[in-house]
């Protein structure tokens, strides 16, 4: 957690109790305990498709995906950010609804960070009923509660807004909500999509060159500097780089001499020791795909997916996400990279 910010699966922080992995189901019985893989993604590519055709096919899947997930018996609304994945999604909701659609947001009182007046446009232009909230510095008042809900430590205060906008759709009187994630690892959207290629491209620098570019003054994160100071070509440990917390010293100072001494010894942390079985079949693919697909069976589980079930549960709201629709996710796999992340366009 110290490392990642979050728990990698099959840990917990609780000794003896552990998580299935991602599309396994466990089996009990006569003392006898069984793990089985119902579900795989294929990234074998499909015959050459045109833009337009794919376009046309995505959105008829999305539009299926978003379909199946209005069936309700209680009032239903969704999350609205004013980003492009939730705008999405409220504007498919709306074209197949017949009442008016409620949708909620969450605003912060700091404008580096405030999305609310696009979530405002957003809800103007469909037509909903859009409760808008403010996120302030007195809501981390809630963060005991918000610990108490996740049970596990994460080093994000995400959870917290999150938390709060829960809330409110539970004082907005719903009980379903649709939410936008998934389709970062859909289709490609984090920075370090983009960044990842271009660091393979400069993998093969010598060190002492790639040294001079990580301390140059350019426009660069502290991840990119340190992807490209590993150097390494193995796509876990690197994801792993781009994904690790700013140490700062902190964790040689919380870490006891025994732990300091296990892990020098180690070299290598054993909960992210499997993480290379992830990509194992994947040897002939992309780069870009094979980095989708270990995202989606680590980050995805056990951060996005792990914080929104808890967050949403916590108020008793059931979120609902079509971007993890599987066949979604299956044609969305036949793809050729270029159609999700072309130049610096994430989730072309």
């Amino acid at each position: 957690v110290l490392t990642l910010g979050f728990v990698p699966g099959p840990a917990t922080m609780f000794q003896g109790i552990f998580k299935l992995p991602a599309a396994h189901y466990m089996t009990i019985s006569k003392g006898q305990v069984k793990q089985v893989k119902y579900w795989d993604l294929n990234f074998e590519p499909e015959p050459a498709i045109a833009e337009a055709a794919a376009t046309e096919q995505f959105m008829e899947r999305l539009r299926e995906a978003v379909r199946l997930r209005l069936m309700s018996e209680v009032p239903l609304g969704a999350l609205l950010s004013g980003g492009l994945d939730s705008g999405t999604l409220v504007a498919l909701m709306g074209s197949q609804l017949q009442q008016p659609l409620k949708t909620v947001s969450i605003g912060f009182d700091h404008p580096e960070y405030d999305e609310a007046t696009h979530a405002a446009a957003l809800a103007r232009t469909i037509g909903t009923d859009h409760r808008p909230v403010t996120f302030s510095e007195q809501d981390f008042e809630h963060y005991p509660q918000v610990m108490w809900h996740l049970e596990e430590p994460q080093c994000s205060a995400t959870a917290v807004p999150i938390y709060r906008l829960y809330r409110a759709c539970r004082e907005a009187g719903l009980t379903v909500v649709l939410t936008g994630e998934g389709a970062d690892e859909l289709l490609g959207g984090y920075h370090w999509h983009r960044g990842d290629r271009l660091a393979r491209s400069l993998l093969g620098v010598p060190y002492p060159l790639r040294r001079l570019l990580v301390k140059a003054p350019l426009p660069m994160s502290a991840a990119a500097r340190r992807v490209l100071k590993y150097g390494t070509r193995d796509l876990p440990k690197r994801y792993r780089h781009w994904l690790e917390i700013p140490d700062d010293g902190y964790r040689s100072a919380l870490f006891s001499d025994s732990v300091k001494s296990e892990l020098l010894a180690n070299q290598v942390n054993p909960l992210l020791a499997g993480w290379g079985d992830y990509v194992s079949d994947l040897a002939g693919a992309d780069p870009f795909h094979r980095l989708l697909w270990l995202e989606a069976q680590t980050r995805l589980v056990d951060f996005i997916n792990f914080e929104v079930d808890k967050m949403s549960m916590a108020s008793s709201i059931e979120a609902r996400v079509p971007f993890l629709d599987h066949q979604l996710w299956e044609f969305v796999a036949t793809l050729p990279p270029g159609l999700k992340l072309k130049g610096r366009t994430e989730k072309y």
